[in-house]
């Protein structure tokens, strides 16, 4: 694994990093939530006044949920970024680890 250390991160990368993040979270939650509803019966999923029970609730929450994940990881992300600078400001840097690939300069610039 490599270390790299943070000093300034671009605002799409920012979003992109916590949509991703929301989308990953969202489909655990929607599996524990089909799950939930179809095996046990304990929830349901409602759009609008039609409310959904069993097999038919459990395939709407397994792909609304990582939607609306989605949806508050790019909401998050606006509102955490600016914080985020201003710790990255008072830290001096923010050390990460995990597989990087160097990306040529010229495909940034594209």
């Amino acid at each position: 694994m490599q270390q790299i250390s943070i000093k300034k991160i671009a605002f799409s990368s920012f979003i992109k990093l916590f949509v991703l993040t929301g989308l990953s979270s969202g489909v655990i939650l929607g599996l524990f939530l089909f799950i939930s509803i179809v095996f046990f019966g304990s929830g349901s999923a409602k759009i609008g006044t039609t409310t959904y029970y069993g097999l038919q609730g459990g395939i709407i929450s397994l792909f609304i949920t990582p939607f609306i994940c989605m949806i508050i990881g790019f909401f998050g992300g606006i509102f955490g970024y600016f914080s985020f600078r201003i710790l990255v400001k008072v830290l001096k840097k923010v050390s990460i680890c995990g597989e990087f690939e160097d990306v040529d300069k010229r495909d940034i610039d594209a």
